[in-house]
């Protein structure tokens, strides 16, 4: 007897242990982006309310609200989840009911559990349209009941939504020094030195962000974009597949996978790569872009023109940027019959541009009809130089 009661004990707590295990997994993985990983790892694990909030943060993640709404209701009276569904409530725009949700949420707090002040706040710092400054008051009154390294960096994402550059350093410094995840808090130090320009301090970070943690695929993400910003077009390549490595492969991610190839000027392999997720079904307005980019690199002039038109048609025109305008210029201006099309084009190009001087890309543009042998325009475009 004494026996079986040991065997059943040893079982349920290597039970225990294994579902904790997987629980950590799964709010790694949710943690690193990896959502779908996140999702086939907690979805066994969602009558635990703490890995169903998770759960629904991973829908949350890949934009599926309806999804994450009906994971949190299941247990809709769990502050976690009651934060979820503000979570969800803030993205569809409802503010004020979002805000009333985590005031109960704040009401479930006690002295024994500060947990509820945490849930709340992140769900401010990780949406928009609350509270920023409530935020530190609700970390400051967890970390007071219990010191976290993670809450920390947290902490770090609130003050660098607020643009608080020097104490969003410091907290996620400091989180590193009280244990938090190191690879994740020297991956957001990088994200600084990166939003700073200053990119040998933001490749360093990224760096010990790999080392730290080698399967965190986040810093090898954004050392690929820190690469292409010095020019380092085969590390940019180099990372960017090491990322696709350990992501999910997810449509998005092999859509940055493919934008990367076209910044590293490897212009076939962005043609390819976009054209098979076209092929397999995947269609997004962003596509386009990189495929008329990459075309009007490669001096196509009728596949580049192809694609931008597709691009102009789908693309919201509140995200349209500077450089969308000016390369749909640049291809129209060298079509016959055309080419005034392409001065409409320009002109909207420099009223998007946030560039305080605009010579230089007036110069670009009139050297670019010089070029074309298309005098007559290039005059028009020297003179607007001139008179600046």
């Amino acid at each position: 007897m004494m026996k079986r009661i040991a065997i059943l004990i040893v079982t349920v707590a290597v039970t225990i242990s294994a579902f904790a295990q997987d629980k950590d997994k799964g709010i790694k993985d949710y943690e690193y982006q990896k959502y779908q990983s996140a999702i086939q790892e907690l979805t066994p694990l969602a009558e635990d309310d703490y890995a169903n909030y998770y759960l629904g943060l991973s829908y949350i993640g890949l934009e599926d609200l309806e999804k994450a709404k009906a994971i949190f209701q299941k247990h809709a009276n769990e502050p976690a989840n009651m934060a979820g569904l503000a979570r969800v409530m803030f993205l569809e725009n409802k503010d004020a009911e979002a805000k009333a949700m985590l005031e109960n949420v704040i009401r479930k707090a006690s002295r024994r559990d500060k947990r509820p002040y945490l849930y709340a706040a992140d769900a401010v710092t990780y949406t928009d349209g609350g509270d920023l400054t409530k935020t530190h008051e609700w970390y400051d009154y967890y970390l007071e009941w219990k010191k976290s390294g993670d809450v920390l960096i947290r902490k770090g994402d609130a003050f660098r939504k607020q643009l608080n550059g020097g104490d969003a350093m410091t907290s996620y410094q400091n989180a590193v020094a009280q244990g938090g995840d190191a690879s994740l808090s020297y991956y957001k130090q990088g994200n600084l030195w990166y939003a700073s320009k200053t990119y040998d301090s933001a490749l360093a970070l990224y760096g010990r962000a790999t080392e730290v943690d080698p399967k965190n695929p986040l810093p090898y993400y954004d050392l690929s974009y820190a690469f292409y910003k010095i020019n380092r077009y085969d590390k940019a390549k180099e990372n960017i597949e090491k990322y696709l490595e350990l992501s999910d492969k997810s449509d998005e991610d092999k859509m940055q996978y493919a934008n990367i190839l076209y910044l590293s000027q490897d212009y076939d392999g962005a043609i390819a790569k976009m054209n098979e997720l076209l092929n397999s079904g995947v269609e997004k307005s962003y596509m386009y872009r990189v495929l008329g980019y990459s075309y009007h690199e490669k001096k196509d002039s009728a596949k580049a023109l192809a694609n931008m038109d597709i691009f102009f048609k789908k693309h919201p025109k509140d995200k349209l940027i500077a450089q969308d305008y000016f390369t749909y210029g640049k291809i129209l201006a060298g079509i016959e019959g055309r080419k005034a099309e392409a001065t409409t084009y320009f002109e909207q190009g420099i009223a998007a541009d946030t560039a305080t001087d605009k010579v230089p890309l007036l110069r670009e543009i009139a050297e670019g009809f010089k070029d074309a042998d298309d005098y007559a325009n290039a005059a028009i475009w020297y003179e607007k130089i001139a008179n600046t």
